[in-house]
């Protein structure tokens, strides 16, 4: 079996910096690396040389410098390195870069393809997806083990929104990796010498094809207007040397000046359902709404609410598009949310959620009905479903965007995060119809009315290809595993300054009185604490609460980059020079535990004195 790889060089984004009067990111001196979730590609593709692999190749795409990844990825045991360099590649968004890649990779013989789930600076999650699509083979994305069966198929662990699931898939096949899929492992300097006398094979635009306007920013659809920085200053009040209740008092008061427990803002912000409308000249405004779990995600409501006023601007309607079996009660209640229209299919076919179905019939229907715009969740179905779909009708796509709005001229403006959420870039797309995913939490749904009428449409299922991938095991969370992090309005973090796991309960008592969802840091996953779905960082989720409460979490870039948007930051710890203190707005230097039970006590003093208000 031959395994490539596919990885990309990103700068340290702990040490990037942004220039406010130029209005650029300033990577003089920053240095490069591995993207992470690639280098953990490397690691297990070069450890699966002991289950029959034959060779492992490394490909990446940039300048002259990328290759220092290669001699790397050789010096931790791949066979091959292949540089694609050529200033005509310069300016590639995703689907130029996948369109390179895919390329390249044709040009070799392969039999699992093997990309990062994303890269830690612009992290789209789209290129694993859309190069799938365009060579045409299975698709298994967040994988965090594989193993080569004795007919040279291969069985994957894969992590999903709501789960772990095993799946089996022949080759050729493309995945992409995750945290958990082999070791964070680097060469040493020995290893690093014989790498530099290895050979890399350079392949330039020419050598990939005649029409070289594929490449670069000829071939893509996606242009970035301008960057904005984006860093939050905190108000860092840190308390030390106060007794527990006191200290926490102090806290519930900063908390309520700040309005952290007033809900009643967040429905005066919200928007009415207002009448079903009707489709205008320009074309549909279409919602994808996942149901894989076996009801409706709740970050569909919040996208019915994004779309809506988009949807009043340009004078048309909202559709809600819905691929498997649901129940029919459900229509009504997407209806109530904001949907004018539902297209839905009446097929059984699509108990799994398998991208290459879905983007067939979701491709067919685009076609069909020409809409202005499709908006999918920043989810991992969402992702894969948006990035096949771009691929396969070579459409312009934004992923993760933070909001969406129309300009001067009528189009749709993305506003797109990037290198660790410093920067948001507002990008646009010269192709139709829009296509974007956005981040779950930054919307807020309608206030609904359940007196609407609920409009079907059938969609036609033509052809649909075979399953790519057989279901062999499927777990899903209960209730108290279930991570909402993304999109919840608090979230409690903890990490391994918790002690024990033994401690969680007192936290989800405590969290449970706030009303808050539990999130993680890598190091309580990989202990085992809490599922994969709960971890904040460059390698787990970014999220944008209202409060976020960090207990024993020692706070470095990795994990902070992922609670930039939060509104307000508390921090518990016992080290006082802990990085936390520097980017929270409330600190204790404390112990966690003997903080718990008073927070506990005042969160459910506050939640049962804002019930008997209402």
């Amino acid at each position: 079996m031959n395994i490539s790889v596919c990885v990309k060089q990103v700068p340290v984004l702990s040490m990037m910096k942004f220039d406010n009067h130029s209005r650029r990111l300033l990577r003089e001196g920053v240095p490069s690396e591995i993207n992470h979730f690639d280098l953990l590609a490397i690691n297990g593709a070069v450890e699966m040389k002991s289950s029959g692999v034959a060779e492992v190749s490394v490909f990446t795409m940039g300048p002259p410098q990328a290759r220092d990844v290669l001699i790397q990825a050789m010096a931790l045991g791949a066979d091959n390195g292949i540089h694609l360099t050529d200033i005509l590649f310069s300016g590639s968004d995703t689907l130029a870069t996948s369109r390179t890649l895919a390329l390249a990779l044709q040009s070799r013989e392969y039999d699992l393809i093997m990309c990062g789930s994303h890269s830690v600076d612009s992290e789209t999650g789209q290129v694993g997806p859309q190069i799938a699509e365009l060579i045409q083979v299975p698709l298994v994305t967040n994988v965090t083990e594989v193993r080569i069966e004795p007919d040279s198929s291969v069985t994957a662990q894969r992590v999903t929104d709501d789960g772990v699931e095993t799946v089996n898939f022949a080759t050729p096949a493309l995945i992409t990796v995750t945290e958990g899929f082999g070791e964070e492992r680097f060469p040493d300097t020995e290893s690093m010498g014989l790498a530099r006398q290895k050979t890399i094979t350079t392949l330039t635009a020419s050598d990939l094809a005649a029409d070289t306007s594929l490449f670069g920013l000829k071939g893509s659809p996606t242009r970035v207007e301008e960057i904005f920085s984006i860093s939050l200053q905190r108000e860092q009040i840190i308390l030390r040397d106060q007794a527990p209740n006191n200290a926490i008092d102090e806290l519930i008061k900063y908390l309520s000046d700040k309005n952290i427990f007033d809900t009643t803002s967040d429905v005066l912000k919200s928007l009415d359902r207002g009448d079903i409308r009707g489709e205008g000249p320009m074309g549909s405004i279409w919602v994808w709404v996942d149901i894989s779990t076996g009801a409706i995600s709740p970050v569909s409501y919040e996208l019915l609410g994004i779309a809506s006023p988009l949807a009043n601007s340009i004078g048309t309607n909202v559709a809600a598009v819905v691929l498997g079996s649901m129940d029919p009660e459900s229509y009504s209640i997407l209806t109530a949310f904001g949907a004018d229209k539902i297209l839905y299919d009446e097929s059984n076919s699509l108990i799994d959620f398998d991208s290459a179905s879905y983007s067939k019939i979701l491709s067919d229907a685009i076609s069909k009905h020409d809409p202005w715009a499709i908006i999918l969740p920043s989810t991992s179905n969402g992702r894969e479903l948006g990035g096949r779909t771009s691929s396969k009708l070579g459409l312009g796509m934004t992923g993760d965007c933070l909001s969406l709005r129309i300009d001067a001229k009528g189009k749709l403006v993305q506003d797109k995060p990037a290198f660790g959420g410093n920067i948001v870039a507002p990008i646009t797309s010269n192709t139709r119809p829009y296509i974007c995913t956005v981040r779950p939490g930054i919307g807020e749904a309608l206030n609904p009315n359940y007196n609407t009428v609920v409009s079907l449409e059938v969609l036609e299922l033509n052809d649909l290809p075979p399953s790519s991938f057989k279901v062999v095991n499927r777990d899903r969370f209960g209730i108290d595993q279930r991570s909402q992090i993304e999109s919840a309005n608090r979230v409690v973090g903890i990490g391994m300054g918790l002690g024990t796991s033994s401690h969680l309960p007192s936290v989800r008592s405590m969290a449970e009185a706030l009303g808050a969802e539990i999130g993680c840091t890598r190091d309580v996953v990989d202990a085992g604490w809490l599922p994969r779905q709960a971890q904040i960082g460059v390698s787990g989720k970014s999220i944008a609460p209202h409060l976020y409460i960090a207990l024993g979490i020692r706070g470095p870039f990795n994990h902070t980059v992922g609670i930039q948007k939060a509104q307000a930051i508390v921090a518990i710890n016992t080290n006082r020079r802990a990085p936390i203190f520097k980017t929270c707005d409330f600190g204790i230097i404390g112990d966690v535990h003997q903080h718990l039970s008073y927070m506990s006590t005042a969160f459910s003093r506050i939640q049962t004195s804002l019930s008997k208000a209402d």
